[in-house]
């Protein structure tokens, strides 16, 4: 099996609700494009020219960009084709997920998200890292909202998860302490949404921390499936975590 083809489709699966025309998942109304927006997206490439590859942290910022009826020319790039631009600026330093708008009309400005504060620098409008992307969406286009009172809580909850998740799937034999430690955090996951009892992570409305986990719990979903089938065996016993994928992944 292709990881690259295969999680690259996780985009398709977990976006495509908000690009069909007649679907309205329950809970989720996501707007229409009405006035389209010049913004070029830089993401991961697949392993075909112009095939969108398996970053998750780009199926977050593209979801958001659904979600909120943003238009974006999607730009997938591998290491040779990345432009000069993104590689040569030592604020940019390659980094993809990377944002770019040239003709931003009110200032022209660089953000670069640090311990959650922005800083200013006078320059073209780039926008690096995904979390500060989808933040700056939020910030410029705040319908509909995707904001939740208790960001800073529910997004420490999930943070330690994906490093876990990487180090495990990137292994090429099982190791006993890679598993025990996603483990854990994929039970802090699941005893999260347990005493939460809501339909979303943090609550009965769709957020950014949804769209931020919910493309790397895809990315869990498929390669422990292929190469770790005894610890997605463990996962899926979680009734929780399992109840919440299952909706963030729904179709109509």
């Amino acid at each position: 099996m292709s990881n690259e083809i295969t999680q690259a489709s996780c985009f398709s699966r977990f976006t495509g609700k908000f690009s069909k025309k007649n679907s309205k998942p329950e809970g989720i109304t996501p707007v229409e494009i009405i006035e389209p927006v010049t913004m070029e997206l830089y993401i991961k490439a697949g392993p075909e020219d112009g095939q969108v590859g398996d970053c998750p942290f780009a199926h977050y910022v593209r979801s958001v960009m659904h979600f909120k009826g943003l238009d974006c020319k999607v730009i997938p790039c591998k290491p040779e084709t990345k432009p000069e631009w993104l590689l040569n600026d030592p604020d940019l330093n390659g980094k993809m997920p990377c944002l770019k708008k040239d003709d931003f009309k009110l200032v022209s400005i660089l953000f670069i998200f640090i311990d959650a504060t922005f800083c200013f620098k006078l320059s073209h409008f780039w926008q690096i890292e995904s979390g500060a992307i989808s933040e700056f969406i939020e910030k410029t286009h705040p319908e509909p909202p995707l904001k939740i009172d208790n960001m800073d809580k529910a997004t420490e909850v999930q943070s330690a998860f994906f490093p876990a998740m990487a180090k495990l799937v990137k292994s090429t034999k099982p190791q006993a302490d890679l598993e025990k430690a996603f483990l854990e955090q994929a039970k802090k996951l699941n005893d999260h949404l347990d005493s939460q009892n809501t339909k979303y992570f943090s609550g009965e409305t769709i957020s950014l921390i949804d769209f931020s986990l919910s493309p790397k719990l895809y990315h869990m979903d498929v390669c422990l499936a292929e190469f770790h089938p005894k610890v997605h065996e463990k996962v899926m016993k979680m009734k929780a975590l399992k109840s919440y994928m299952d909706v963030m992944f729904a179709q109509e």
